[in-house]
């Protein structure tokens, strides 16, 4: 007789991580984000520029700034989970 596995009904954010349902990005897909944010910062420098020069060191200061805060908050995320899974497994 075959044994059937349930299925996942649903996605839970910061609990099953998204890239854990396609195997094959498990490595690669958080790097994906620095080609995006540069591609975003530039097109938003542009947009800015009134004539469409210097915005090289622009788009790569904005790119380190975001990225930054991209980090800054994903810590304070993953702190804060912590803590609230740490607290909900003690009993009252």
């Amino acid at each position: 007789m075959p044994t059937f596995t349930t299925p996942i009904i649903g996605w839970i954010p910061l609990v099953n991580p998204l890239y854990s349902q396609v195997p094959h990005l498990t490595q690669w897909w958080l790097l994906l984000v620095f080609p995006l944010v540069i591609i975003i910062s530039l097109v938003y420098q542009t947009v800015r520029s009134p004539e469409g020069q210097g915005i090289l060191m622009p788009t790569i200061w904005f790119s380190v700034k975001v990225l930054f805060y991209m980090a800054l908050i994903s810590i304070v995320l993953q702190v804060l989970y912590h803590i609230v899974t740490r607290l909900s497994s003690t009993p009252l």
